[in-house]
């Protein structure tokens, strides 16, 4: 449609003499009609309302405090990107997994040490840690929600890239023991760009930022996941590595060292 308007507002018939700008120089009216097209652009994107208004979220809003729901309800109710997942499983139990997405710091700390990942999630305050990756994206992640079988936990944090993205973001992982080794889960993600024009943007190229909101939400998932998947196949292993940790390291993972002994 954009090329449409440029064609039409840059032709002119043929053999049409170029106006002059009185100095005998030719004004180009591609040119004009070219920032013309890309203004009209650059307003419709500001313009741009989100993808889900008003949607239906599932979301356990009323069961949320105030000030969790306060966090929660804009990005719901206004985002930018909606994803939803559907069944995937794995291998674990359902204990160990559940003290994995309700303590992801000491999660981090296990995966760390195994050399799953490189950096440590921090516990700023009581459910709400921050991490920084080290590969553009940091940021805070605060459980809001924590029932039989579900979790819900607000994102707030920045993407860098071509440019800076900062947003805001709510995940719902729901998850149920299939078997005695296997654990079934569902998810879904809402993205709230701060940006204007980004958010615009993420619209129109939904295809290419869709990929990244699905890494961001496997990036949640992925170390509870493999480090349950250890706790069935190499309990006494995990045992030795949190055993061999720092003090405070080691303490924060009892409980979980607990659940490895059969």
């Amino acid at each position: 449609m954009h090329k449409r308007w440029l064609i039409i507002l840059g032709s002119r018939r043929a053999g049409t003499a170029r106006p002059t700008n009185g100095a005998g120089r030719a004004r180009c009216p591609y040119r004009a009609a070219g920032i013309l097209g890309v203004s009209l652009l650059f307003l419709a994107l500001l313009l741009a309302a989100p993808v889900v208004r008003g949607a239906t979220t599932n979301v356990p809003l009323a069961a949320l405090t105030v000030s969790d729901r306060a966090l929660v309800r804009p990005v719901v109710e206004h985002s930018t990107l909606r994803r939803e997942y559907a069944a995937r499983t794995f291998r674990g139990q359902r204990k160990q997994f559940e003290f994995l997405m309700d303590h992801m710091a000491a999660c981090s700390m296990l995966s760390e040490a195994l050399g799953l990942i490189s950096y440590r999630v921090v516990e700023v305050e009581p459910n709400r840690t921050f991490a920084d990756d080290r590969d553009g994206a940091q940021g805070f992640l605060q459980q809001v929600y924590c029932a039989d079988g579900e979790r819900v936990y607000y994102v707030e944090g920045t993407q860098q890239g071509m440019m800076q993205a900062t947003g805001r973001g709510v995940v719902i992982v729901k998850f149920t023991q299939t078997a005695p080794d296997t654990i079934e889960y569902t998810g879904k993600m809402f993205v709230k760009i701060d940006n204007k024009v980004l958010a615009a943007l993420s619209q129109i190229f939904f295809v290419f930022v869709k990929s990244s909101v699905d890494k961001h939400f496997d990036h949640v998932m992925n170390q509870p996941i493999k480090l349950s998947a250890l706790a069935l196949d190499e309990p006494a292993m995990l045992r030795e590595c949190i055993e061999t940790m720092a003090p405070e390291d080691s303490k924060a993972l009892r409980p979980f060292a607990e659940t490895l002994r059969r």
